[in-house]
């Protein structure tokens, strides 16, 4: 929510970017960590929990989508 990704920033797979923060040009973002900040920095990999929060979450969008499809 609000975070902005600046030209050739490489967000890794499943890694969280903390709203409001700022990802500078060409920054690299590692997978499976949570960068926060202005600028964004990695403050901690995500934990099992963490991805099985984020599983549950996305899926829920998905049920949601699926549920108020418009036709």
């Amino acid at each position: 929510m609000g975070a902005i990704v600046l030209n050739g920033a490489d967000i890794g797979e499943y890694a969280l970017v903390g709203a409001g923060s700022i990802v500078t040009e060409n920054k690299k973002i590692p997978p499976y960590t949570l960068s926060l900040g202005s600028p964004a920095r990695v403050v901690r990999e995500l934990t099992e929990e963490d991805l099985q929060r984020m599983t549950r979450t996305m899926e829920g969008y998905v049920e949601k989508g699926r549920a108020y499809r418009m036709f």
